[in-house]
């Protein structure tokens, strides 16, 4: 996740299923040594990927997929050309529907890891549930690339 320029960019470093934690933890160091926010469901991974680099879990609340939703929902986001699911996954996120086909408020989870990261990290950078993040500029060079990654812009939109 980067910040530039008043919009959250996200570049797609891993994605699949069935990832080892050690795969993963060397994907992100390739990246640098920027903080890590895991699904804090899953404490075993995190333990494990913290021999390897700098990971917490995230704060997830009561009702906290439906504040991100809200949050994502006013926040400008980027994607980096070369995050093909990221992409995917942002055009078909969703609503679970009822029997008739009309929206329940709840929101799908097909469609949502992507999301759930960029928000657990998004999360983890504001000082309190209702303040802006607390955002750097990266040094594009000390993430890993040597100039700003090409990224196309999608409009944030709510279904």
């Amino acid at each position: 996740l980067y910040y530039l320029d008043g919009e959250y960019i996200l570049d797609e470093v891993a994605y699949g299923t069935e990832l080892s934690n050690e795969f993963l933890a060397g994907r992100i160091k390739e990246v640098g040594d920027a903080l890590t926010v895991a699904d804090s469901a899953e404490p075993k991974s995190i333990a494990e990927q913290s021999r390897w680099i700098r990971i917490i879990g995230a704060n997830k609340g009561k009702d906290s997929v439906n504040y991100r939703i809200k949050v994502a929902a006013e926040t400008r986001i980027a994607v980096t050309a070369r995050s093909k699911n990221v992409i995917r996954e942002y055009e078909n996120y969703a609503w679970e529907e009822d029997k008739d086909g009309n929206p329940t408020g709840d929101p799908t989870h097909a469609y949502s890891h992507s999301m759930d990261a960029f928000m657990y990290k998004l999360e983890s950078l504001r000082t309190k549930k209702d303040s802006k993040p607390v955002v750097f500029k990266p040094s594009w060079q000390g993430y890993g690339v040597s100039s700003k990654p090409k990224v196309n812009v999608y409009a944030t939109r709510r279904r």
